[in-house]
């Protein structure tokens, strides 16, 4: 699928639809803000499938589905696990790269967790 520039959706908007985003934008937003923020929800589950560790696919009901969600304030990352034991070697390994044990730019995925 071709990305779609801001731009070329708003000129694919129909008219009317534009007043009634005009209007919400003029009233604070909210139902903008709500339906952007639930359509990065649905995006966020839908890049989820994989452990961020073994690259395993994962259950979205599984109970062993382990999810973190790092960063800082201004830049968060979400990184899910199919277990306690891809966290724990995920955790190992940032906690390495923190230290300077390892170089910043080593592959996770590398084979060796558990």
């Amino acid at each position: 699928m071709m990305d779609k520039r801001l731009r070329d959706v708003i000129d694919s908007i129909d008219y009317y639809e534009l007043l009634k985003m005009k209007q919400d934008l003029d009233t604070g937003g909210h139902h903008l803000r709500t339906f952007i923020n639930k359509e990065i929800e649905n995006r966020q589950r839908e890049h989820s499938v994989s452990c961020s560790t073994c690259g395993s696919h994962i259950e979205p009901s599984s109970p062993n589905t382990q999810t973190l969600i790092f960063g800082s304030s201004d830049f968060k990352k979400k990184a899910t696990f199919c277990g306690k034991d891809c966290l724990s070697y995920f955790l190992s390994k940032t906690e390495e790269m923190k230290k300077g044990q390892m170089p910043k730019t080593m592959n996770i995925h590398d084979g060796n967790q558990p």
